[in-house]
């Protein structure tokens, strides 16, 4: 009887055991925890995110399929396996889901600073009383090689106005000084004397005179079209020592004239009539005289040479400018900060005469398209 008891209480205690019986049904996923709840990320960097499930006491669940996705690709895009990566500044939720039920995270993206550009403009604001708002560039004690004008030359440089910042108006052109009534970007002068140039803008379009032995005795060309229009646009003059002129913008000859022959360079050695007399100047009529005002924009790449370097249509550059035997001076407006203008020849430097309100000329970021 003890024998049969025993067996018996063999049998029932292999039949209570849970080994080798029927498994209940998974438990359901509850709810989807997503670890970390924020991601901070920059524009082109990745993280990743953990998709927990959880039954309805809490507890992990393992082995459970997970699908991820993004409110939105255009700020962070996100893989299967729960990669985050920026794409654009702003936010966007990734929600990760199981079985039906949805976890979420929040991320956020932020533009990546750009390296610190070394290709810088210059900004000029038209404030140019007071011997202020300009750049001034000796001429002469002792002589520079940036006085041109003695032979053939070409004067080009990259320019960018906003409409309305530049408004001085008029049609003049062909006259000697006819340069003198717009938004000055170079002066040249000499106070009632000849051997002179300049260059601004009238009615948004660019002219260019200069006079030669007699203060009147000169010749303007101008553009037939406007340069105000918030664009970058190269602009390039030529003239020959016997007085043929060209003016280009953005490759295309718009303009041709003759005016009279000689040099038109400063005298070395003469002391001027008026203290600015012996300078170019960017961005100001050189003599403080009230009620004609500078150029209002941005200016770069500035070359002065003693060539003719354009016969007729071009392709406008798409680098920077470099030195060559027949540069006179060379201003790629890249020092970013004080108040020197270099000059790449190291012959002929500037000087920044900064005031006015906003204080300029000042250095800029430049994006104009000269390959920098």
């Amino acid at each position: 009887m003890r024998a049969t008891l025993r067996l018996l209480g063999l049998v029932l205690s292999a039949g209570c055991s849970s080994g080798d019986g029927p498994q209940g049904p998974p438990a359901p996923v509850a709810r989807v925890e997503v670890v970390p709840a924020t991601l901070a990320l920059g524009v082109g960097t990745s993280g990743t995110l953990t998709a927990i499930p959880r039954d309805a006491n809490g507890a992990a669940l393992q082995s459970r399929s997970i699908g991820w996705a993004s409110s939105s690709e255009a700020v962070a895009t996100v893989t299967q396996s729960g990669l985050v990566t920026g794409t654009g500044a702003g936010s966007a939720t990734i929600t990760a889901t199981s079985d039906g039920q949805q976890g979420t995270a929040s991320v956020s993206v932020t533009a990546t600073p750009p390296p610190p550009s070394s290709n810088f403009a210059l900004r000029l604001y038209g404030n140019v009383q007071s011997d202020l708002g300009r750049v001034k560039i000796p001429l002469d004690a002792p002589a520079r090689p940036v006085d041109i004008g003695a032979s053939d030359f070409t004067i080009e440089f990259w320019l960018r106005a906003r409409p309305g910042d530049n408004g001085r108006t008029g049609s003049f052109c062909g006259g000697a000084m006819d340069w003198i009534p717009g938004n000055i970007l170079l002066d040249r002068d000499r106070a009632g004397l000849g051997r002179k140039y300049g260059l601004s803008l009238l009615s948004g379009r660019v002219v260019f005179g200069y006079s030669t032995t007699v203060d009147t005795e000169g010749r303007s060309i101008c553009s037939t079209s406007r340069v105000d229009d918030d664009q970058w646009h190269h602009v390039a003059i030529t003239r020959t020592q016997g007085g043929a002129l060209q003016l280009f913008v953005d490759g295309v000859r718009q303009a041709t004239a003759t005016g009279p022959a000689g040099d038109i360079s400063y005298p070395d050695g003469v002391a001027g009539q008026a203290e600015n007399d012996p300078f170019l100047v960017i961005g100001a009529e050189k003599h403080n005289i009230p009620g004609y005002p500078g150029f209002v924009g941005l200016l770069d790449e500035l070359r002065l040479s003693t060539t003719i370097r354009y016969t007729g249509t071009f392709t406008r550059p798409t680098r920077r400018f470099t030195v060559d035997a027949q540069t006179a001076a060379l201003y790629h407006f890249d020092e970013g900060t004080g108040t020197t203008l270099g000059d790449a020849l190291g012959q002929s430097p500037g000087v920044l005469r900064v005031g006015g309100t906003p204080a300029g000329p000042a250095w800029v970021a430049s994006d104009a398209p000269t390959g920098n």
